[in-house]
């Protein structure tokens, strides 16, 4: 027979022992910082997109074919190939969010996806979007500096937990 409690269950009695999985920081700009910069190359080759992303970052969150998707854009080194792929999304919510950055392994550290980031920008400005923002894992300490270095500023932190 289950035991009725004079009290409201703890979190932890409504879902069970928790623990901590990752923990996000959520950076945000205000998109006439980029006023004047050039955009980023706005791409529509999602087969090209998708191998990319395969290879240079297998753990994205948003793919090719999300409805989400308003433009997927790239920077380029100085032969024309691709070094930096990031999608600019809309929300259900409405909030338009940089995500899925994935920068060449072989030309990391190069400022590439500083010129993505910013370039992004320039098309979120350029498309009428005033706000963008966008998660970082807490971990992912070179991603922060990108972001800060850009203009990004610190919002908020999150936790994510799933079941011990």
């Amino acid at each position: 027979m289950d035991e009725v409690l004079d009290r409201p269950l703890t979190y932890a009695e409504r879902l069970g022992p928790l623990v901590a999985d990752d923990r996000w920081d959520f950076y945000s700009i205000d998109t006439a910082a980029a006023q004047g910069i050039s955009t980023a190359r706005v791409v529509r080759d999602d087969a090209a997109v998708t191998a990319f992303s395969r290879r240079h970052r297998p753990e994205s969150s948003v793919w090719p074919g999300n409805r989400e998707v308003v433009a997927w854009c790239v920077a380029v080194n100085e032969d024309d190939e691709w070094a930096s792929v990031g999608a600019l999304v809309r929300w259900g919510s409405g909030l338009r969010v940089l995500t899925s950055v994935a920068t060449s392994t072989e030309l990391r550290g190069r400022g590439f996806a500083r010129t993505l980031v910013r370039g992004t920008l320039g098309v979120a400005h350029w498309r009428g979007i005033r706000w963008v923002g966008l998660g970082v894992s807490h971990a992912n300490i070179p991603a922060q500096r990108v972001y800060e270095n850009v203009g990004f500023a610190l919002g908020a932190n999150f936790t994510n937990y799933v079941e011990a």
